[in-house]
């Protein structure tokens, strides 16, 4: 399967998305005693 360059640069964009929000969540749960 050929994936196109501009679904290759979606598809690291929205990793990008879910990490950033996994390190929020995890520095929401640091934070929490």
């Amino acid at each position: 399967m050929v994936i196109p360059p501009n679904m290759i640069e979606e598809l690291k964009w929205r990793e990008g998305q879910e990490l950033e929000a996994e390190v929020k969540e995890n520095k929401l749960i640091v934070k929490k005693p």
